[in-house]
């Protein structure tokens, strides 16, 4: 196996120690329990990814994209309310239009209007681009200006050098995701 193959897995073996080590501890604030829901998305996109890049399942390669794609649009809707919780901010119309667009993009997925076809050859999985494909980016898109320009308000008035590493983090962390992504 190639490492494009074995970088999901590896992202996997990681988040499980974090995701116990963060369950166990007790008492949980609202930012544990909305970092563990974040830790179970962001380590089920990495292990479906792993096996959406390997050769297991091959007939299943579509659905397995699918699923993919759902879960990536779940934990950045998780990422967002995350980091809204630095805010002490709860609710808000960012968090119901991420909740919306992936009830939306789920159900499209289900009905298998989006992605209509993929290739898969030699651990490389492509779909077949089209009108989906914007309502995929555009919420994401959305979702991470939202978070920095909240965040980037927040770092402006905070004076506890604390709680801003924690926010310049999450800015970070954020835009190292939109770059990659």
């Amino acid at each position: 196996m190639d490492s494009h193959y074995l970088i999901p897995l590896i992202s996997a073996v990681i988040y499980i120690p974090l995701l116990l080590v963060i369950t166990l501890n007790r008492p949980w604030q609202k930012q544990h329990k909305l970092f563990i829901t974040y830790l179970v998305a962001v380590t089920l996109w990495s292990l479906s990814t792993f096996i959406l890049r390997s050769d297991f399942l091959i007939e299943y390669k579509l659905l397995l994209f699918r699923v993919v794609i759902c879960i990536s649009v779940w934990w950045v809707v998780q990422l967002y309310y995350f980091a809204r919780s630095f805010l002490n901010l709860s609710g808000g119309w960012g968090i119901r239009f991420g909740y919306a667009s992936l009830v939306i993009f789920i159900t499209l997925a289900a009905l298998g209007y989006i992605p209509p076809g993929i290739t898969f050859s030699d651990g490389e999985v492509s779909p077949t681009y089209g009108w989906w494909f914007i309502v995929y980016v555009i919420p994401l898109i959305i979702l991470a200006g939202l978070g920095v320009y909240s965040l980037g308000q927040r770092l402006r008035t905070l004076t506890d050098p604390g709680e801003r590493n924690k926010i310049a983090y999450l800015i970070g962390a954020i835009g190292v995701l939109v770059i990659f992504g």
